[in-house]
């Protein structure tokens, strides 16, 4: 048997055994593994999840495919809560139509330092590419509960007592 026979025979058999594969952009599949881990039960992955967010907001691309995703994970959060009957209103935490920035004003609360630190972090990195008014607002109103609480979280958003005692 030729050469080109065999090779012929090879490329039939490996071929017929491979199903098709789905190809997705790696970029796209770290962005939704970040968003899907800021969401997980351990407070450790949460963390360093959002810590890796802070590096993807402040590139635009990045920033405007992470919105992207976490709008279309909310979706199919919301028809899974409705197919299992158990749909919420949106609570007072969800002030904006973002699901990222709803999720990052949530990690700002969340009951571990080190998620909220980096919270916070993902928080300063995305607010600089606010436009939308009633996102700043939230956003702004949200700091200023975060102000309300403990000396701790006050010094987490880099205020203290003299610049606050300035304000009037």
């Amino acid at each position: 048997m030729s050469r080109q026979k065999r090779q012929k025979k090879k490329g039939k058999k490996r071929g017929n055994k491979l199903p098709e594969v789905e190809r997705i952009d790696p970029l796209v599949a770290l962005c939704t593994l970040i968003v899907r881990f800021c969401a997980d039960k351990s407070s450790t992955v949460r963390a360093r999840a959002i810590v890796q967010m802070v590096a993807l907001l402040e590139n635009e691309k990045t920033r405007h495919m992470l919105s992207k995703i976490s709008a279309q994970m909310a979706e199919l959060e919301l028809a899974e809560q409705r197919n299992h009957g158990s749909a919420t209103e949106p609570t007072p935490e969800q002030c904006t139509d973002s699901p990222l920035l709803n999720m990052l004003l949530n990690r700002c609360n969340d009951s571990r330092v080190s998620a909220r630190k980096a919270a916070i972090l993902a928080l300063e990195a995305y607010f600089s590419c606010l436009t939308n008014e009633q996102h700043i607002n939230c956003v702004i109103a949200a700091v200023k509960v975060f102000n309300a609480l403990s000396y701790t979280r006050r010094r987490m958003f880099g205020f203290s007592f003299d610049a606050k005692l300035l304000q009037p």
